[in-house]
């Protein structure tokens, strides 16, 4: 009897925690505004920072290349190829990978050629197109299986994640469609915006261009590639390398830039740094002044209420019940508050993740769904501990008057 007595009481309280929150909309409002804060804090922070490592990890992976053989003037445009996948399209002497295919020190090589198509009635959209030699390759092909990798050397494409193709899984590039052979996943750099495909394939689509009226550079025409990617064998000194092949490349008459990936890794890595900080204090910051507010609203809110409170102890309502009604009310506030900013957070990170990628200029790798709720679940628990427990605070606070002078002021 005495236990469905307690669980009566218990309902009871929880459902005038429920009312009067809603006596005091603005109050509520004013708590919810701050626990949404604390939530959005602990999401966006954590999954930016998750975000961005996986990024900078998948850039790594799938650079492959240690260094690259651009022509002079181009290795800004190249790293901005890389990071943001800007069309740029620069060309120098295939002789050159056979060059740096003979220094000492390098264990692979391969060309690749750069293009750009057009946004016009004659292209699906504008994107950069990278053209592959199969036979040499190790930065495309080893990502691939081996039935995308026979379609794609029988004249079919492979499109960055970002690019979206028609309705039939084709994509079209002056007037001619081409079919679709795979999705290479996401990496989080200018690669996700590109097209990629074998040389009689970029061969072809410049033969289109031609019919349409573009006059592009022709690889097969000139002999001429935009970049030659080499590998390096472990351990070897990328200095020399680098110094042998400029030396090499003065010799056969041909000015160039090298690109050492690893620069521009760690530049972003740099920027991830910074930003991982600036996020983390951002967030600290957030938390604290929230959980301040908190607990200072909830005092105002609470004094205004030491009359009701008083008269709840003269009725019979124990202390322990009365912490239990306010504990309540800043659980349900927290509650609401934190869905909220973590609703808000959701809304701004993943419809906006590319943009928010190239304002920052650091790759962003979404998380997989189950970390994704896993910080929505935690960023929601912080908040509703914060919250309880600053309406606790309040309430032991308030709970120092006694009930008898709290019903007589104002008299």
């Amino acid at each position: 009897m005495e236990k469905e007595q307690n669980r009566g009481v218990r309902q009871y309280i929880d459902r005038y925690a429920f009312h009067s929150l809603k006596q005091k909309p603005f109050q509520s409002w004013l708590l919810g505004i701050f626990a949404a804060l604390v939530a959005f804090s602990v999401f966006t922070g954590t999954l930016l920072g998750s975000s961005m490592r996986s990024g900078i990890g998948r850039m790594k992976e799938r650079l492959g290349a240690d260094l690259m053989i651009v022509p002079a003037g181009q290795q800004e445009k190249t790293e901005k190829l890389l990071l943001t996948g800007n069309p740029e399209f620069s060309y120098l002497s295939r002789g050159l990978e056979k060059v740096a295919k003979n220094t000492k020190g390098v264990d692979k090589t391969t060309s690749q050629f750069y293009f750009s198509s057009v946004s016009a009635d004659c292209c699906s959209t504008r994107v950069q197109l990278i053209a592959f030699d199969p036979e040499t390759d190790f930065a495309v092909l080893p990502w691939l299986n081996r039935e995308e990798m026979e379609k794609t050397k029988n004249g079919q494409v492979l499109i960055g994640a970002d690019v979206i193709p028609q309705s039939d899984h084709r994509i079209k590039f002056y007037g001619q469609e081409h079919p679709v052979a795979g999705k290479l996943s996401r990496t989080a750099t200018g690669l996700d915006q590109s097209v990629f495909m074998t040389r009689d394939t970029m061969n072809r689509i410049l033969r289109d261009a031609k019919k349409k009226g573009f006059h592009f550079l022709s690889p097969e025409d000139k002999g001429k590639v935009s970049a030659v990617l080499i590998k390096a064998e472990e351990g070897t000194s990328l200095d020399k390398i680098e110094t042998t092949i400029a030396k090499k490349a003065t010799a056969e008459g041909e000015d160039i830039d090298i690109v050492r990936t690893q620069k521009v890794i760690g530049t972003v890595s740099a920027q991830y740094d910074f930003f991982d900080q600036v996020i983390r204090f951002l967030e600290g910051v957030l938390m604290i002044v929230s959980s301040l507010m908190l607990f200072l609203i909830f005092s105002f809110s609470f004094r205004e209420r030491k009359k009701e409170f008083a008269v709840l102890r003269i009725v019979g309502v124990t202390t322990r019940r009365i912490r239990r009604l306010t504990r309540t009310q800043g659980v349900l506030i927290s509650l609401i508050g934190g869905l909220g900013g973590i609703i808000t957070g959701a809304v701004i990170l993943f419809p906006f993740r590319v943009l928010i990628s190239d304002a920052l200029k650091v790759p962003l790798i979404t998380p997989p769904v189950l970390f994704v709720a896993g910080v929505a679940l935690v960023a929601l628990l912080i908040t509703i501990l914060l919250g309880a427990a600053a309406a606790d605070i309040a309430t032991r606070t308030l709970g120092r008057a006694e009930t008898y002078f709290t019903l007589r002021e104002g008299e």
